[in-house]
């Protein structure tokens, strides 16, 4: 329970980030229910990669450097 919520969480500010522009193209294809299944998908998706596009930058990012034998 608390890997999903930290998960969820994790997608939270990514997903909120991403999620008008994309409903809103695929808005303009129409109101049917696999373009709105599409859309959701596709937001869901997106944020997922956001997520951990900036999670793996961060970690390469912190991880600590060693020195090259001179």
């Amino acid at each position: 329970v608390h890997y999903a919520l930290d998960r969820l969480g994790a997608i939270s500010f990514p997903l909120y980030a991403v999620h008008l522009p994309i409903l809103t193209l695929f808005g303009t294809l129409g109101r049917s229910w696999p373009i709105v299944i599409s859309a959701t998908t596709t937001a869901l998706l997106a944020a997922l990669l956001f997520s951990l596009t900036a999670e793996a930058l961060k970690a390469r990012r912190n991880k600590p450097r060693t020195l090259a034998a001179a």
